[in-house]
């Protein structure tokens, strides 16, 4: 690749590599004036302060401020005038993600910012635009991960800040570069944004697939493939989620058809992560897979193997298949088995993963996040004849893969063009690419890279 200067000078810094010869070597408190914001006032110091909104790190975000409900603290006219903020300003956070930056975009009167973010002004050497990708190029080097102190809560103090090191171009070479950059990642976002809704989509598409084929049975013509007669008349339920069922389809509680075991109260003194039994917890349904182990006696009432339904029962309930041999159920999940003469298990999940959405759903409205073994047992499970069931299981186990495949293709390509995004800035603020000769892709063009 042609550079973009004929003459480069080594940074001393791994991540930056050689850089323009003509940029100046500084740091950001030569550039740009940084102001922390106001430490929290809870209560009046005068008669004469007032309530004002503020905004803390949380309302910052990679290049974007999120104004919509800011909070509000007391502060005096003179802080609104010290901590005040305007069009233009960088943000950036002191603590939480230290680093996360953003512009501030908005035209805001009497907005102030609390301790947990500083606010950047260039001064006449300084492009806050520039600064801004700067420092997206530093957080993806690593750089903040190592030279903040997680020890609590990781810190990005003034001092810090303003020692940072920067490399500098000419002020009209600066925003160039942050023109360039505005440009060209608000395509690749355009980009990201749709394939982030063509992700959305197929998940509806899969939990509205589930939903009909539990619920009315097969497709006509996997229906007739598999040697079995379209249903053609239905009958009431009486259950909210299934309305009306085929005619000759059974609906049964899910304690009539399975056996439910909780899990065990585990020691956490026992817990490791090298040595004992597998041991699955609450977080480990959503990975289908372990993270600790057990290392005392094995208790017989809690082992789960492979094909049994797990659910979490708290929080936020989940449901997942077990396919990783046999481990120990922790507390807080519930192991289902059907009977397999009765009803296929796969069918059971199948029910049960909708009617768990639908409980979120509803759940998140009260402040009770439990279900109780009982409640679970009253869940209404709709039963075909044992051998529609295993072909419905069959057909819905083949479509979910293939969306699931689907989706993984979108994320993998969602992945590659932040990659993309990320590998372009670090390349125009280090001006390893010419900003000025670069000819911009098309959108389609840079969906390539994500193939």
């Amino acid at each position: 690749m042609r550079l973009p200067y004929p003459s480069y000078k080594p940074s001393g810094v791994e991540w930056l590599g050689d850089v323009p010869e003509h940029w100046d070597d500084t740091s950001v408190k030569h550039c740009y004036e940084i102001q922390l914001g106001k430490m929290l006032q809870p209560e009046p110091a005068s008669p004469k302060d007032s309530e004002i909104s503020y905004l803390k790190a949380l309302n910052v975000q990679w290049g974007k401020v999120v104004i919509a409900e800011p909070s509000i603290m007391w502060a005096s006219e003179h802080d609104v005038k010290q901590f005040g903020v305007r069009r233009g300003d960088l943000l950036v956070c002191e603590g939480g993600e230290a680093g996360r930056a953003a512009l501030f975009e908005e035209t805001f009167e009497g907005l102030i910012i609390q301790n947990a973010l500083h606010r950047v002004r260039a001064k006449l050497h300084g492009h806050n635009g520039f600064l801004l990708y700067w420092l997206v190029a530093l957080a993806s080097s690593g750089w903040f991960e190592v030279n903040t102190n997680k020890a609590t809560i990781a810190h990005f103090t003034k001092e810090k800040f303003g020692a940072l090191p920067l490399y500098l171009p000419p002020l009209a070479e600066q925003r160039a570069i942050a023109e360039f950059l505005d440009r060209e990642t608000a395509r690749v976002d355009a980009l990201v944004e749709k394939k982030q809704q063509l992700i959305e989509r197929l998940r509806e598409y899969r939990t509205a697939l589930i939903t009909q084929t539990v619920t009315k049975g097969l497709p006509p013509d996997v229906a007739a493939v598999e040697g079995f007669n379209p249903a053609s008349s239905f009958k009431p339920s009486g259950v909210e989620w299934l309305g009306d069922v085929p005619e000759h389809w059974e609906v049964k509680r899910l304690g009539d058809i399975a056996d439910l075991v909780s899990g065990y109260p585990f020691d956490s003194v026992y817990f490791d992560r090298n040595e004992g039994f597998p041991l699955i917890r609450m977080g480990d349904l959503y990975r289908d897979e372990t993270e600790m182990n057990w290392s005392g006696q094995l208790i017989s009432e809690a082992l789960v193997d492979t094909g049994d339904i797990l659910v979490g029962i708290s929080g936020e309930f989940n449901v997942s298949m077990w396919s990783h041999g046999p481990a120990l159920l922790n507390q807080r999940i519930c192991c289902i088995r059907s009977h397999y003469r009765i009803v296929n298990q796969r069918l059971i999940y199948y029910c049960l993963l909708i009617q768990l959405m639908l409980v979120n759903d509803t759940i998140y409205s009260t402040t009770i996040k439990n279900l109780s073994l009982s409640e679970l047992r009253k869940l209404s499970i709709p039963v075909p004849p044992i051998q529609e069931q295993r072909v419905i299981a069959e057909f819905l186990d083949r479509e979910t893969e293939r969306i699931d495949a689907l989706s993984a293709r979108v994320e993998t390509a969602i992945e590659r063009l932040q990659e993309y995004r990320t590998a372009l800035i670090t390349a125009a603020v280090t001006r390893k690419i010419d900003v000025q000769g670069f000819v911009g892709v098309e959108t389609a063009d840079i969906g390539t890279v994500a193939k």
